[in-house]
């Protein structure tokens, strides 16, 4: 007995923490949402993109980059390149974020 309360007690609690993967939201730095998953008891199924102009928003999110010097505009800029499937493209945006971000923490210890 003390075996089959175990085990229930394992599965409700591995249900509950797959339970919490649901239910996120991707939101860019200039407000843009990308999906947001709905809460479900159900086998996530992978995350419901909307429907928008990736390469639009790939060129506004440059453009507020450029105004602000904001590295989170260059991120989102990178995860749109993923979702693009242009890894490469991707990879050196973020190396690149990584080198500024480097810069600007030696800047701030002079």
């Amino acid at each position: 007995m003390k075996n089959c309360t175990l085990i229930i007690l394992l599965f409700i609690q591995i249900n509950f923490s797959f339970a919490c993967l649901n239910g996120e939201t991707k939101i860019l730095k200039n407000g843009l949402l990308i999906y947001e998953d709905k809460e479900t008891f159900e086998i996530p199924k992978g995350h419901d993109f909307a429907k928008i102009d990736l390469e639009k928003v790939k060129k506004e999110l440059n453009a507020e980059y450029e105004k602000t010097k904001d590295l989170d505009y260059l991120s989102d800029v990178g995860y749109i390149l993923i979702l693009q499937g242009k890894y490469q493209e991707a990879l050196s945006t973020y190396l690149l974020i990584e080198l500024k971000n480097q810069m600007n923490i030696q800047l701030l210890q002079i």
